[in-house]
């Protein structure tokens, strides 16, 4: 069946809970009681950590995403939940104010975190569009298709916050993501580079 719930300001978009191989499966938006799960998926997602043991300098991570207004913000998440279970997560966000939130959650890391990123690499995202920017499912729930629901979810989500164009960055040597993206209707659109590793950047016009 599909509900719907509220983001934002009068804003609607749907989610979804339906049955999968007699398992429920249930995407709904985080609230701050799930800062430390959405923490560990980003952290995964960048390549921190696979849901084992956290970096030490990352052990505070989880308050940058108890803020409101950092990119890492729980409200800018979505989760999927397996028989009741967190099983993976999506952070998405508008890129209308990205500069701005940038710098201010890169602060945020380093008073936390005691880890300083650099303000000069390249912008992911800006003005007009709505940026996919981290995405990871637990281990024990990886082959399910639930990374791909995820996508979806928050593909929806942009729709319903009025974008037309959705953004994303995919690692050079990921050929396999990059092809997912492609199928999903994603093109190219320039290159990045960020934290010294170049990406593809791509995007999605509706």
């Amino acid at each position: 069946m599909i509900a719907e719930t509220t983001f934002g300001r009068n804003t609607y978009f749907p989610y979804f809970c339906y049955i999968m191989n007699d398992k429920l499966i249930d995407i709904r938006e985080a609230s701050v009681s799930d800062a430390a799960f959405v923490a560990d998926c980003v952290l995964c997602a960048i390549g921190l950590y696979d849901f084992d043991v956290r970096p030490e300098e990352y052990r505070r991570f989880a308050e940058v995403c108890r803020m409101e207004d950092t990119l890492y913000s729980y409200r800018n998440a979505l989760i999927v939940s397996v028989n009741g279970v967190d099983a993976g997560c999506i952070v998405a966000y508008p890129g209308d104010n990205y500069k701005e939130v940038r710098e201010k959650t890169f602060k945020a890391i380093e008073s936390k975190c005691g880890t300083k990123i650099s303000m000069n690499y390249d912008m992911e995202t800006g003005p007009g569009e709505y940026y996919l920017d981290s995405l990871a499912v637990v281990p024990s729930f990886r082959g399910h298709g639930l990374g791909h629901v995820l996508m979806k979810a928050q593909i929806e989500r942009g729709r319903a916050l009025g974008y037309s164009r959705l953004s994303l960055i995919v690692d050079k040597t990921h050929p396999r993501v990059r092809a997912y993206y492609c199928e999903l209707g994603f093109r190219d659109e320039g290159e990045v580079v960020f934290a010294d590793i170049a990406f593809d950047r791509m995007v999605l016009d509706f």
